[in-house]
This record gives structure tokens, sequence and C-alpha cells, in this order.
């Protein structure tokens, strides 16, 4: 009976003694909460939804006038200006079109800005599908070449998130009108750009 005695009453000392040390607060606790945000990759690309190039009488027969284009927009931010083209489409002479190469040179033609990736930069590139412009039944064309970006594209420093930072980029555009037999518009082109960042 004693040893059942003792037995109860070590059991109900140990419990009181894990509840004592559950229970009693230290003094002082610290402990260091990490605070992570994660930001995605965020690029933003304005361009035009449509250039449309439009070369004068004068300029196909002998002028050596300077070339316009208008352009039309849809579903972008902000506003590119219509720029002014200032390179002459030169060396045209006589009556008749004697040079068939003609060049719109550093025409504005997209803005990016945004984050980079792991190395805080945005590669931009074109890529131009190659058709020829089309109208009509007789087979009216006008071959189209872009240059002034690379395949692979180029990297730039990310300018950010600040709109008013974004980065503009020209291209050159030579048309050859030896293939033309109608007047009006000529379609089929497509330029693609890329911006990803990286």
């Amino acid at each position: 009976m004693k040893k059942n005695l003792f037995l109860a009453a070590f059991s109900l000392s140990t419990a009181a003694l894990a509840s004592a040390l559950l229970s009693t607060p230290a003094k002082a606790v610290d402990y260091g909460v990490k605070i992570e945000v994660v930001v995605p990759d965020v690029v933003f690309l304005e361009t035009y939804d449509t250039i449309t190039f439009k070369p004068t009488i004068a300029d196909l027969t002998g002028g050596n006038t300077s070339g316009t284009f208008t352009s039309a927009k849809t579903d972008v931010t902000g506003d590119l200006a219509s720029p002014t083209i200032s390179q002459s489409l030169g060396g045209i002479t006589g009556p008749g079109l004697t040079s068939t190469n003609k060049t719109y040179e550093n025409v504005p033609v997209y803005r990016f800005w945004g984050l980079g990736g792991g190395t805080g930069k945005i590669r931009h590139k074109i890529s131009y599908n190659g058709n020829d412009l089309t109208k009509g039944i007789n087979g009216s064309t006008v071959t189209v070449s872009v240059t002034g970006n690379n395949a692979t594209g180029i990297a730039d420093d990310a300018p950010g998130l600040d709109y008013a930072e974004a980065i503009e980029k020209t291209l050159n555009f030579t048309f050859n009108f030896a293939g033309v037999q109608e007047s009006g518009l000529h379609t089929g082109g497509v330029l693609t750009i890329t911006a990803t960042a990286e």
C-alpha cells in the first residue's frame, strides 16, 4: 500500500512540475521574421497597329522630296508621335522610275519599358515576314526590307516602370517599286516586334 501511495505522489509531482515549466513565461524572446517580395517580370511594348508609307508622285518620278507615312494604333499605352521623315527618297532622275529602291531612315517604330530578369536587361528584336506588298490580280508588288536590329536582338538595361523612361527604337525601311503595276494600297507585310526580360 505504501509503495502505491508513493508512486501516485511522484506522478502528481511530475505533472505539476511539467505544467509549471510550460506556463512560466521567459523574460524576453527575440525572433527575426524575414520579409520578402517576389517581383514578376514586367515588360511593356508600344508600337503601331499599322504603318502606311505614302510616297508622292514626285518621289517616284524624279522630284526627290521627302516621303511621309501615317499610322493607326490600337490597344497601346501612351502616344508615339508621328515622326517627320527627313531622309529624301533620293536617286531618281528623268521623267520615269529609274531608281527603284527608296529608303526611309530612322523611323521611330516602337518603345519599351519595364523590369529586366536576372540580368536586369530587356532584349528586343524585330522580324519581318519577308512578304512582298501586293495589290490586285495583275501581281503588282513592292518589295520590302527592314534593317536596324539584328535577328538575335539587342539587350538594353531595363528602364523601369515609368513610361517617361521608355526607350524608343528606330528602323530603316527600303522599298523596291520595280514590280509595281497598279496604284493604290499594297498590303501583306508583317513586322513582329518582341521584347523579353532577361
